[in-house]
């Protein structure tokens, strides 16, 4: 992600076998595709800060159009404390010399404003976690790359968020493909057994 932190807006739409050939880099496009779901796009479209702090964010899209959800990303490039404590979805490296941190989870603990969190393991992939206890690991497949992976990381989080927030259940993510970028990008989510809470791990 190349902002430190930005506005993402989102779209769910079907999926229509049209659309994948005008798939081009901005706004970023992820195709969610579940087993016994037709399939899904995401569209997210990033904001600079800057614009929201001026007042000049301006929408785009087709008249009819309607985003499903509107939240903060810090990025992993993000330090300012303000921004991280009231940021709704946080992105992180495993290996930040700041304290680094150990989970997922203990992003949620570290920063309690956040609804979803992602940690990201250089050319794993990463696991997403929600603060109502949901978590997934985003593996690679084949086709995809896995640096292409590590600098999506803030994708899958905000597709999880608008997700929540479109009362979509979190369970139909659970063994999904998401394809990226007009298909360079592939991964694979698997949930993760262990679950918590942000007031168990707090506690």
């Amino acid at each position: 992600m190349s902002e430190a932190a930005v506005l993402v807006r989102v779209r769910l739409e079907p999926y229509e076998r049209r659309s994948h050939t005008r798939w081009g880099t901005e706004p970023a496009r992820v195709l969610v595709r579940a087993p016994n779901t037709s399939g899904v796009i995401a569209e997210l479209q990033r904001f600079p800060i800057t614009a929201l702090l001026n007042d000049s964010l301006v929408l785009g899209g087709r008249r009819g159009r309607m985003f499903v959800d509107e939240h903060l990303v810090a990025g992993p490039d993000q330090r300012d404390a303000s921004w991280l404590s009231t940021a709704d979805v946080v992105v992180r490296r495993a290996a930040e010399p700041e304290p680094a941190p150990r989970s997922p989870a203990d992003l949620h603990t570290r920063f309690p404003g956040c609804l979803v969190a992602a940690l990201v393991h250089r050319g794993q992939g990463c696991v997403v976690t929600t603060a109502t206890g949901w978590q997934a690991r985003f593996t690679p497949l084949r086709m995809g790359k896995s640096g292409e992976v590590d600098a999506d990381a803030w994708s899958y989080a905000s597709l999880v968020h608008a997700w929540m927030v479109a009362d979509r259940p979190l369970d139909v993510l659970n063994s999904a493909v998401l394809i990226v970028a007009n298909g360079l990008t592939t991964v694979r989510v698997s949930a993760l057994r262990t679950s918590w809470r942000v007031d168990a791990a707090i506690a």
